[in-house]
């Protein structure tokens, strides 16, 4: 089977020629099976990612899921989005995993010809309107963003007007969904003042009474609450609607020049409907935490999550496009083409 390749964001060049401790070719019983396999025709696709979207692409290569479709992917972790976009420009990835909101940002305010590849989870009407809910918290995350606060003062969206809010990277999603449900409770002239912040120092800056809450994804906003903090909502629930939350995306040139990434999205989409049916959780989890080093919580996120089985289409995107637009965001006079969109 070929290798999995891991550079690891901040050691530019570090790479691992064999797979990572744990990770074992198994000759039968795998989820997938192809004829390709060991083959010198299989073609490699690089993918870089953010979050958690390593271990789904992991598996799917010890499991054969790839080769099963001619493919070996190789996987590269980046520190932002600025770097995955970079790379994609400069040909040294095929692929990343992105956000819909960071794909259009990009798209609009830069001129990057992107178009979408293959789905990776995203949220049903359902699961957001459950996260517009009390209780909001019961050991779980309804969603992988949460705002959480260690000022007693705060117990609502409202009490947010006016106050001083840290996210992740300004003028990202975290940031216009916070926006977005502080309007809907407090009117449409409320705001928060937003200050960009590591996960880190947010967490401290949080005990110290600096900022009146922080925006946290997965773990980090569990460790915040295990350590005090409570949860004041899940932004993304005023902001998301139904649909994709994360994908993988490619360049328009790339994707001109490498047909054999309609087979990729086809392979993912296969991979997304084996996790879905719970039947490889173990060998999941064993990925998760062996090969990865992820802790228990993390595997627990990660194996949580409802990945999406179905093309990206256009309509999926609309949306964001007024809203954005409407948080200035994005320029005015983008529209959305079908182009964008890549599918068979």
């Amino acid at each position: 089977m070929a290798s999995l390749l891991f550079a690891f964001a901040g050691c530019a060049g570090a790479s691992l020629e064999s797979p990572p401790d744990g990770m074992e070719s198994l000759s039968s019983g795998r989820a997938c099976e192809s004829s390709f396999e060991g083959s010198s025709e299989l073609l490699e696709i690089a993918v870089a990612v953010r979050g958690n979207a390593g271990p789904m692409l992991a598996w799917g290569e010890q499991q054969g899921c790839f080769a099963e479709h001619g493919l070996t992917v190789t996987v590269t972790e980046v520190a932002d989005d600025a770097a995955g976009v970079a790379g994609l420009v400069s040909q040294s990835w095929d692929v990343i995993s992105f956000t819909p909101f960071a794909m259009v940002q990009a798209i609009a305010n830069s001129g990057v010809e992107l178009t979408t590849l293959a789905p990776w989870y995203g949220y049903t009407e359902d699961e957001l309107a459950r996260a517009r809910e009390e209780p909001l918290f019961e050991g779980t995350l309804l969603l992988n963003m949460a705002v959480v606060t260690m000022n007693p003062e705060v117990s609502s969206w409202a009490d947010l007007d006016g106050s001083l809010v840290a996210v992740g990277s300004a003028g990202g999603v975290g940031e216009a969904a916070v926006q977005a449900a502080i309007k809907q409770s407090a009117g449409e002239d409320a705001e928060a003042s937003i200050m960009a912040l590591p996960p880190a120092d947010a967490m401290s800056a949080l005990e110290r009474g600096d900022i009146a809450a922080a925006v946290l994804t997965g773990l980090r906003a569990i460790q915040a609450i295990e350590a005090g903090a409570r949860v004041i909502g899940y932004p993304g629930a005023f902001f998301y609607e139904e649909g994709p939350a994360n994908i993988f995306v490619t360049h328009e040139k790339i994707a001109s020049n490498r047909p054999e990434l309609l087979d990729f999205q086809d392979a993912v989409i296969s991979i997304n409907r084996l996790l879905n049916s719970g039947a490889h959780e173990d060998s999941f989890r064993q990925v998760i935490t062996a090969d990865f080093g992820y802790s228990e919580d993390v595997a627990d996120e990660i194996i949580g999550l409802r990945l999406d089985t179905d093309p990206l289409g256009i309509e999926g995107f609309t949306y964001l496009v007024p809203k954005m637009k409407a948080q200035g965001m994005i320029r005015s006079d983008f529209e959305l083409s079908p182009q964008m969109f890549l599918a068979r």
